[in-house]
């Protein structure tokens, strides 16, 4: 246990929030993790980090610690996790007035 918490407070990324310009949390968006049993999270967040490795998601699940499983969906999550810009949060804000995709 100690190894996962070192884990969390090491790899900032797994807990990492993104704001806005003024530093105000971004409004929370619906994703296909919220809508999945609970019991599928860890499945669903290690196909970015199973592919990576070359591993199937269940491999990724069922062979790893805990520890080592949360390293490496940390280093996936790093590679694509980005603070969003003025540019982007003003395009997403645009397209929420005007309910665009």
């Amino acid at each position: 246990m100690a190894a996962l918490r070192t884990i969390y407070d090491e790899y900032r990324v797994l807990t990492a929030k993104p704001v806005d310009e003024d530093g105000k949390p971004l409004p929370k968006r619906i994703t296909g993790f919220d809508v999945m049993p609970s019991r599928e999270h860890d499945v669903i967040m290690s196909f970015d980090a199973a592919q990576a490795w070359h591993m199937t998601p269940d491999d990724f699940v069922d062979n790893l610690s805990a520890s080592e499983f949360m390293r490496r969906i940390a280093i996936v999550r790093a590679t694509k996790w980005d603070q969003p810009t003025a540019k982007s949060i003003e395009r997403n804000k645009y397209k929420r007035m005007t309910r665009r995709p």
